[in-house]
Order: C-alpha cells, then structure tokens, then sequence
C-alpha cells in the first residue's frame, strides 16, 4: 500500500539523509517484488537463499512510458559499519508493460527492452540480517539508458564498482523521477 512505504522507510532511517530520497517524496507506484513466491515486503525478513536470483516485479506501468528499477544495500557491509553503502545489488532499465498475450490480462505485469545495467547481485550467503531497497524510476529522457554515458556505473569494476554508489547522482544524470520504492 502507497500509504506505508514513507513511514516504512523512516523506521529504517532510509530517508532524510544522502544518498537516500526526502521524506517530503510522495510516492504514485505501488510496487511488489517477488523472490519465487515470497513477497519482498517493506521490513519483512526471506531467507538468503531466496534472494539468490533476481526478483519478479510487478506495478502498473503507464502506456508509452518506461521505468527503472535500482535495487541497493543500506547495510555494507553490516548494519554496525555501512562505510561501503549503499552498493549497486541491481540496475535494470526498460522496464515497460508487459502486453504480450501471456499478460494481457494482468494490469501490472512488466518486462524489459534490454539487459540490466548492472546485473542482480543476490546478497552473501553468510550475511544475516541483510536488506535491499528497491527503488522505481520514471525514465522522463526515453526509453533507454545507454551504458557507454553512465558516469556512476563502472563496467568491468569488480564487486568495488558498486560500493558507496549514488543512486540519486545517477537518477538525475538520466533523467529518472522516484515514482515508487519497497
């Protein structure tokens, strides 16, 4: 429900501090996240071993636009020391409604026009107490985010790429208003 995700977010204190969004933000997608069929609910615990492959989302997309979804690590590497967050986990753009024949009959089904930006990372198997904060974006430039332009995503960096990563520096380099968050 729309109406939980802000006050969600601020018992986590993922807001109100950089690089996290305001809590002023008022988010308009509902936005579900699946790991098989356990659902990615704001605060609930999965198992690791759940989150090893990349999640299943669902919103409502509006017709002709396209969307972002970033998915980030507030804890790196724990919740004691976050010196190395939030880290990239996930980057996919694209994403648009789903109208092929298997879909058309569900409102919130998504795909995507081209291959993640930075592919799922799932989190350590030995890590407890792990979180993920997925973020969906509007893409208000096009459709597409081409990789050659990014100045905060570094092919080919290694897992050291994705720490302390600025979501935000690289929402507003293309282009990509918050719209939703879980």
């Amino acid at each position: 429900m729309l109406s939980e995700v802000i006050p969600a977010l601020l018992k986590h204190e993922l807001l109100d501090r950089a690089p996290w969004p305001s809590s002023s933000w008022t988010p308009t997608k509902e936005l579900k996240v699946y790991y098989n069929e356990a659902e990615a609910a704001l605060g609930n615990g999965l198992e690791s071993y759940l989150a090893a492959a990349a999640p299943t989302l669902y919103f409502k997309a509006d017709a002709g636009k396209t969307y972002t979804i970033i998915c980030v690590d507030p804890d790196a590497p724990s919740r004691e020391d976050s010196h190395a967050s939030p880290i990239n986990h996930w980057t996919l753009s694209g994403l648009r409604k789903d109208n092929s024949e298997e879909f058309e009959d569900d409102e919130e089904a998504v795909t995507t026009l081209e291959k993640a930006l930075v592919a799922y990372a799932g989190p350590s198997l030995k890590k407890t107490g792990h979180r993920y904060v997925f973020f969906l974006y509007e893409n208000k430039n096009g459709p597409l985010l081409d990789i050659e332009k990014q100045t905060t995503i570094k092919e080919g960096g290694g897992i050291e790429a994705r720490f302390n990563w600025d979501f935000n520096k690289f929402a507003k380099e293309n282009g990509l208003e918050l719209v939703g968050a879980k």
